[in-house]
């Protein structure tokens, strides 16, 4: 087993925890990101609901679709909405 001072075991834990930070900090940032655009495909969905007259869905019917799934749902309203 290789010699390691102590400053190299601090230096290994240090660049360890700024790994980590730096990793959580990104994937705050991405979802952050998922959820502004499921956010807005929700609100185009609802808007186009409203317009149309239809009953609107609530949010969390919405939670468990993908991003395809909200897309597909916005062109089959706005079809409607111009026949």
């Amino acid at each position: 087993m290789p010699y390691v001072t102590s400053f190299e075991r601090i230096a290994k834990e240090e660049g360890i925890k700024i790994g980590e930070e730096r990793g959580r900090d990104e994937g705050i940032k991405v979802g952050r990101d998922e959820g502004k655009v499921l956010g807005l495909r929700i609100g185009q969905i609802q808007l186009l609901q409203e317009v149309l007259g239809l009953p609107l869905n609530s949010a969390e019917e919405f939670q468990q679709k993908s991003i395809d799934e909200l897309d597909r749902r916005i062109s089959e309203l706005k079809a409607k909405l111009i026949p």
